[in-house]
């Protein structure tokens, strides 16, 4: 890594935008407010996955174990309410599903959004991404 990087890494805690864990502060916020327990993890993911088999409307997506996760956690690991939000999730996208498939990747990397939106490649100490939005382009 680069040493300007480690500097600023180790001087304002930011994190790098590609990151594939969680930094230990949030582990044990995981813990403290989302009751995400090792035995909560496993019990709650199992009974989800279960659900989702006896549920017609949503057994037949194969859903990664990152998104269920997601899902769990929004819940505090409460599977009734995971479920339901789940299913309103695939209800609208079969339903509006023109929503997702209009916009091409195209358009945010070529032109116009490209110069307007840029990700910044660290986080906030929080794990949070960094935006800069070029408002003076918006009304060009």
């Amino acid at each position: 890594m680069d040493k300007n990087v480690e500097k600023a890494k180790k001087l304002f805690g930011i994190a790098p935008f590609d990151n594939d864990s969680l930094p230990e502060f949030a582990l044990k916020k995981c813990e403290v407010e989302l009751k995400e327990t090792p035995e909560n993890k496993r019990n709650g993911f199992l009974e989800l996955k279960r659900r989702i088999q006896a549920d017609k409307e949503i057994n037949n997506i194969d859903f990664h174990e990152d998104f269920l996760r997601q899902y769990l956690r929004r819940h505090k690991y409460d599977v009734k309410g995971a479920i339901k939000q789940m299913r309103n999730y695939v209800v609208f996208r079969r339903k509006e599903g023109k929503l997702f498939q209009n916009i091409s990747d195209e358009y945010f990397t070529k032109g116009g959004v490209r110069n307007i939106v840029k990700i910044l490649p660290f986080r906030c100490p929080d794990g949070c991404p960094v935006v800069h939005l070029h408002f003076e382009l918006l009304s060009r």
